[in-house]
């Protein structure tokens, strides 16, 4: 039991040298900063691939969406500001749910995927605005899982996690990206949906799985063609970067024929589903991306591009500057491995970024950008696949550069996003509970389908003709003047941004042409269809008085339908009554 060596014995100076040397441990650990140790944590934490981590962050992942699902789905909508979008959105729905077909019996630019959406809420429940809600989750469920799947095996796990979260969060927030917390809409979410189906492709081509050995190509390009389908029939801009970005992935990792086989066939079969089951022809849906490219200028789009990077130019500097201090502290390793490969996947990223941004009048500029949070994923995660377990070990330029932008990236990039994100749904869950028992009856829209159409009474958000808070008092008027004078067979177009009218009165959709009329984004002076397109086989027509123009917006749409077609309206129908806000106009008897 006891050591037999003289006390003044080399073992015993040995064995005194080993007992002084473990009393120094804690007083070094003692005199390390804390900041140092804190970044150890971190690095460590947000570099495990344990078994046990990925277990824990699923669950956690499960626990939170699947409360967010059935509270989405019993609170239904939330309460509106962006008026006529959501109007739009109801009209495309019902007029599917009617069996009209997108880009064949009615056009607009956007792919035909949200108004899908809308269509399976309207006949998974009573038809309502609510349906808005109903598709949203209907999409989470699918993408979220997707998410988690494509972060785990590519991802830290708790990297993993928040790319899920986030992507979750992104998808079922009823605020367009650049609007203000209370400004809650579903207008434009088909910019959200097309923002997580690119960031999953994404995160899918820049990043191979972390195990190399069980990693099928095959399955991956499948991946890869089926996000890209369901980008195309989202929306055209997005689907065209995600095509170029990759292109330029697959190239770099030297992809197998096997991932671009598959990739092609996951891609036409997303088509032929689309085709078979929902008839989108897809000759006629370019037609209309056609038309719409067309419309919009070189000049707005520049300008749009200029605010893009105006609005994050912080957000660029943050990025660069940390790309930077990575590639210095690789440099000062004793083997270094510089490549330009994070610098093109986050400069590619950020390319794309601002030419969606370009096209995105409704989001400012490019605010609230999801693609800053992805490139950085993907850069960080680049980094610390090249620098192995050196991200963790204290004291090397290689961990302080990795936890240092960890620090700076992630909760720019994605926390401030995520936070207004989930004030915004915090606020539309307390207002629906809360405030909407209180609206009056003239705050409230004058149909059974739209009970849960509700507009704050406080907000100033503008919307074409007027503000959103006069849109229940002035859409009622309309609806009343309808009701007196419809006759059985009736079916109604409007000289408007879309048609609010079909929906809540329970009528059978004209088949007319545009969904939505946006001067400059789907018709102008030069581009417009013919007369007899415009009106289709609706027997009324109805025309807002636009007497008072100091509120709102828009009004030259308007104006510039009456003169395009006013002569048409003229010879072939006649004013058959007014009411405060709208003109009645019946069709001509043969």
């Amino acid at each position: 039991m006891y050591s037999n060596a003289h006390p003044h014995s080399p073992s015993s100076a040995n064995s005194e040298g080993n007992i002084e040397s473990t009393r120094t441990v804690p007083d070094a650990e003692e005199s390390v900063p804390w900041f140092a140790s804190w970044a150890e944590r971190l690095s460590r934490t947000l570099c495990s691939e344990s078994s046990l981590g990925y277990r824990r962050c699923g669950a956690a992942l499960f626990l939170l969406l699947v409360p967010l699902g059935l509270i989405l789905i019993a609170i239904g909508a939330a309460p509106i500001t962006g008026t006529w979008g959501v109007a739009a959105l109801l009209d495309g729905g019902w007029r599917i749910l009617n069996g009209q077909i997108p880009h064949t019996d009615f056009h607009n630019p956007i792919g035909p995927l949200t108004y899908l959406l809308v269509a399976f809420g309207m006949r998974v429940a009573a038809p309502s605005t609510s349906a808005l809600a109903y598709g949203g989750v209907l999409l989470l469920a699918l993408l979220a899982p997707l998410a988690w799947y494509i972060g785990y095996k590519r991802l830290p796990s708790a990297a993993a996690f928040i790319f899920a979260l986030f992507m979750s969060v992104i998808l079922v927030t009823p605020r367009p990206l650049g609007y203000q917390i209370r400004e809650t809409t579903y207008a434009v979410n088909y910019n959200r949906q097309g923002y997580v189906l690119l960031s999953l492709l994404l995160l899918l081509v820049f990043l191979k799985p972390r195990d190399s050995t069980n990693h099928s190509p095959a399955l991956n390009g499948l991946l890869t063609g089926a996000l890209l389908g369901l980008l195309f029939y989202c929306k055209v801009t997005y689907f065209l970067v995600a095509v170029v970005l990759t292109l330029a992935a697959a190239i770099l990792a030297l992809q197998p024929w096997r991932w671009f086989l598959a990739c092609a066939l996951a891609f036409v079969a997303v088509c032929g589903v689309f085709f078979s089951e929902f008839h989108i022809n897809i000759f006629a849906y370019l037609s209309d991306i056609g038309v719409a490219g067309q419309l919009q200028s070189f000049a707005m789009r520049s300008q749009l591009l200029r605010e893009a990077f105006r609005n994050n130019a912080t957000w660029i500097y943050l990025l660069i500057f940390c790309l930077c201090l990575c590639t210095w502290a690789e440099a000062q390793s004793a083997k270094p491995k510089l490549s330009l490969f994070a610098w093109l996947a986050a400069g590619s990223i950020l390319a794309s970024s601002a030419l969606i941004s370009s096209g995105n009048a409704s989001q400012g500029g490019g605010v609230d950008d999801p693609l800053y949070f992805v490139a950085a994923i993907v850069f960080l995660e680049f980094f610390r696949r090249r620098i192995g377990n050196k991200a963790t070990l204290r004291g090397n330029p290689l961990q302080l550069a990795y936890t240092t932008s960890i620090v700076l990236l992630l909760p720019i990039f994605c926390g401030t996003i995520l936070v207004r994100d989930l004030a915004s749904s915090a606020y539309a869950v307390v207002w629906s509970i809360r405030d909407s028992s209180g609206l009056e009856a003239s705050q409230r829209l004058n149909s059974v389908r739209l009970t849960d159409f509700l507009v704050p009474p406080s907000t100033d958000h503008v919307t074409a003709y007027w503000l959103a808070r006069d849109y229940p008092r002035n859409i009622n008027d309309g609806i009343g003047l309808l009701r007196k004078h419809m006759l059985k067979g009736d079916s109604v177009t409007t000289i408007a941004f879309t048609n609010p009218f079909s929906f809540p009165l329970n009528l059978t959709p004209a088949r007319d042409y545009f969904l939505w009329w946006d001067l400059g984004f789907s018709f102008d002076e030069r581009h417009f269809p013919a007369a007899k397109e415009f009106l289709g086989d609706a027997s009324l027509v109805m025309v807002p008085r636009l007497a008072d123009r100091t509120q709102g917006c828009c009004f030259e749409t308007v104006d510039l339908l009456l003169k395009l077609y006013g002569a048409y309206l003229s010879a072939n129908f006649h004013e058959q009554a007014s009411s405060d806000n709208w003109t009645l106009l019946r069709r001509n008897s043969s």
